[in-house]
């Protein structure tokens, strides 16, 4: 949690003209004054592969979504100064890591409110190519290499949340009766297996429920979860409304008139939501259309939730607003939540979490006979950030006393190292010495060749070295690869 970071910021002022801002240590200038790169051909295209990669999930590949990467990598750095100075801080990267320095590198793309048309791209699917068929996508796929959207002009300083504190989440499940099914049950009980998390419920929600709740609940996070139209969300009409409708087509029904429809949903749009949920308490915002009978209903929601992410992005003081650009399964959006409100929870800050959220959806296929970073899941979520800071401290390390009571040295001085689960599709934290994943269950060792871990299946194999424990040599049971200052942890090993 301690990375140092070369930060670079991306800054579109318009739809024409752009300027490149870093260290000025890798640069020689403190910034450069650019233009989109590419034509007006260029944006035709990627406009075309995002309506393939839009429409066609089930056939869109790592290839085409790699294509539309290298055209947006056009579009953002062309091919003068700009792009020649971005490369120059990813091979500083590079060299940094290879001389064992903990260093990550962080883009940050900055829209300004006179920018229409290259806002609206799918820019979490950027591409880097780096040698001849090979490249990078820069949202997740090396998770020192981090990309976000960040506000302009709006950088909150804020002051993290106490880690005693629960994270206080509270789940929103709007569903009018005229509308399609939403669910939450199985995203709560995720959430529910997390450390140090509160989730709430709150179901069917008015505009004074949600408002009261948000009051006496104070969450740092509100997941709403239902349906959006024409940059509105549809929570529930007042009941008192509501019996005034019926009342009245009961009174059509006995003079033998057409009954008037009485529909369920409040339509909001998001400067009446930013009424009554610009809490200062709130820290993130996430607006998740579930998948449903009618795509019709998916999709309006889906460009309803996207400019009211925006919108509350850009007019409130909430650090960070998540929506989904493309339609995504239920299990992806929950794995990409849960995973990121953990992230959080440990006290990684905002961009640090969707990065290592992207890197599990990359790594786990949620469609049938696909390899890693083989469908557009990892690279659907849209973040706004308005902080770099992270926005929850991490709770108090849980200690285990020794057969006296007493604390180990080693529990005193330091608490135990927890790193993501190496099983791409779970979203617990693993701590040092731990031989199961606590989330899933799952045995897990470490490579006695590089230290790095790896999952014990029942063939193991390093993708970090190639090191493979069947052929050679023996692996250790334990979670974690060893940290400075803690014991090792003495276990029988694995042929």
């Amino acid at each position: 949690m301690n990375k140092d970071y070369i930060l670079c910021r991306l800054k579109f002022f318009d739809d024409e003209d752009t300027e490149f801002e870093c260290d000025p240590y890798y640069l020689g200038d403190l910034s450069i004054k650019g233009k989109v790169g590419g034509d007006e051909l260029t944006l035709q295209t990627v406009d075309r592969l995002n309506h393939w990669v839009a429409t066609y999930e089930g056939i869109c590949r790592r290839d085409d979504l790699s294509l539309l990467g290298r055209h947006l990598y056009v579009l953002a750095f062309g091919s003068g100064k700009t792009k020649t100075a971005f490369e120059n801080c990813y091979d500083h990267l590079r060299d940094e890591k290879r001389k064992g320095k903990d260093v990550g590198l962080k883009l940050y793309l900055e829209f300004y409110p006179e920018v229409k048309v290259l806002s609206t791209l799918p820019w979490e699917f950027l591409y880097m190519p780096l040698q001849k068929d090979d490249g990078r996508f820069l949202a997740g796929e090396e998770t020192e290499l981090i990309l976000t959207r960040f506000v302009p002009e709006k950088e909150a300083e804020l002051i993290a949340e106490k880690g005693k504190e629960k994270l206080r989440i509270l789940v929103v499940l709007s569903q009018p009766a005229e509308l399609d099914n939403v669910t939450a049950a199985s995203l709560i009980n995720s959430l529910n297996k997390a450390a140090h998390v509160q989730v709430e419920l709150l179901e069917r929600p008015t505009r004074s429920s949600l408002e009261a709740k948000i009051k006496t609940f104070n969450p740092h996070i509100l997941h709403f979860i239902g349906h959006g139209d024409s940059g509105k969300l549809a929570l529930i009409q007042d009941e008192a409304i509501l019996a005034e409708a019926r009342a009245e087509n009961e009174l059509l029904k006995t003079m033998g008139k057409k009954e008037n429809q009485v529909a369920e949903a409040d339509w909001v749009d998001s400067k009446a939501l930013r009424g009554f949920i610009n809490d200062k308490q709130l820290k993130v915002v996430f607006l998740h259309a579930c998948k449903g009978e009618s795509t019709v209903y998916l999709d309006r929601s889906i460009q309803s939730f996207n400019s009211t992410a925006r919108d509350l992005a850009y007019n409130t003081s909430i650090p960070a607003v998540i929506a989904m650009q493309y339609e995504i399964s239920n299990d992806a959006a929950e794995t990409f939540a849960t995973s990121f409100y953990q992230q959080i929870r440990e006290g990684r800050s905002i961009d640090e979490a969707v990065t290592l959220a992207r890197n599990i959806l990359g790594k786990k296929s949620f469609l049938p006979n696909r390899q890693t970073w083989d469908d557009r899941s990892f690279g659907t979520p849209v973040i706004y950030l308005q902080t770099r800071g992270h926005i929850i401290d991490p709770p108090p390390p849980e200690t285990t006393k020794d057969e006296t009571g007493v604390l180990p040295d080693a529990d005193r001085l330091a608490p135990p190292a927890k790193q993501p689960c190496p099983y791409g599709d779970c979203p617990g934290l693993v701590a040092f010495g731990s031989k199961f994943c606590g989330t899933c269950r799952r045995r897990i060792i470490v490579c006695t060749s590089c230290k790095m871990r790896m999952v014990a299946e029942e063939d193991p194999f390093c993708d970090e070295c190639g090191f493979d424990p069947g052929n050679v040599g023996t692996a250790r049971e334990t979670a974690v690869m060893e940290t400075p200052g803690l014991p090792s942890t003495s276990v029988a090993g694995i042929t």
